[in-house]
């Protein structure tokens, strides 16, 4: 099991969201944009249990608190852009599109939203832009697609693709274009999964506690590179 304690730039954090529209959900999903520190630890079961004893009556459960979610990131075919985050130098990206599928029959319908991210860490800040798009569109446009053209050929369902086409979003679709021109021959690498637990503190004034803390478990990857089975 694997715990993320994230500690965000409120500022960066609450005003970052997607231009408000009446049936777009603010929530954690919802943010474009993101400045926070990240804490990971691998945990064992019996540290999960007794974490919880000592922070569990600061906490309740995330508006998405169980998830599945598939991570696809991508690199160049010498491995280029993982060699260089394992040096930990003071900058460092990466590429990834990621889907959530919410458990609940409520959250049903946000089963095939997939975000399409550029992650930055500069100096322990973890900076992360992204833009909501279909699972199909991601897919077309991380093959090569323009982004408005992938935005209006696959929308979201249900979505109107223009709302999506905002100048904030076409920004951030213009600084992941800019990262496959920086690296060449891009393409899938590895997909990891995990069921996720989401917690959030009771009273978001606490000063004594974090912002949001995460437990993944189920992880499992497949090395696309390799086209290897399933490792857990």
């Amino acid at each position: 099991m694997q715990i993320t304690i994230e500690q965000n730039d409120k500022e960066v954090a609450l005003n970052a969201m997607l231009p408000p529209e009446d049936d777009q959900p603010k929530t954690h999903h919802a943010h474009a944009n993101f400045k926070r520190k990240e804490k990971k630890y691998v945990l064992e079961a019996g540290d999960y249990l007794a974490l919880m004893a000592l922070i569990g009556d600061k906490l309740e459960e995330d508006e998405y608190p169980y998830s599945h979610i598939e991570s696809l990131y991508y690199d160049t075919p010498d491995w280029r852009m993982i060699n260089r985050s394992m040096e930990k130098p003071l900058y460092k990206e990466k590429l990834r599109v990621r889907v959530y599928s919410n458990i609940g029959e409520e959250n049903a319908g946000e089963q095939h939203v997939a975000f399409v991210e550029l992650k930055k860490k500069f100096k322990g800040i973890v900076y992360k832009r992204r833009v909501r798009m279909s699972a199909e569109g991601a897919r077309a446009y991380t093959s090569g697609m323009p982004y408005e053209q992938a935005q209006r050929a696959y929308p979201i369902a249900g979505k109107d693709p223009e709302k999506e086409l905002s100048a904030g979003n076409i920004q951030i679709a213009r600084e992941l274009d800019a990262l496959f021109v920086r690296h060449p021959g891009l393409e899938p690498a590895m997909l990891i999964s995990c069921m996720r637990e989401a917690w959030c503190p009771l009273d978001p004034n606490d000063a004594d506690c974090v912002d949001r803390v995460t437990f993944d478990e189920d992880i499992c990857y497949v090395d696309l590179m390799q086209d290897a089975a399933v490792q857990r």
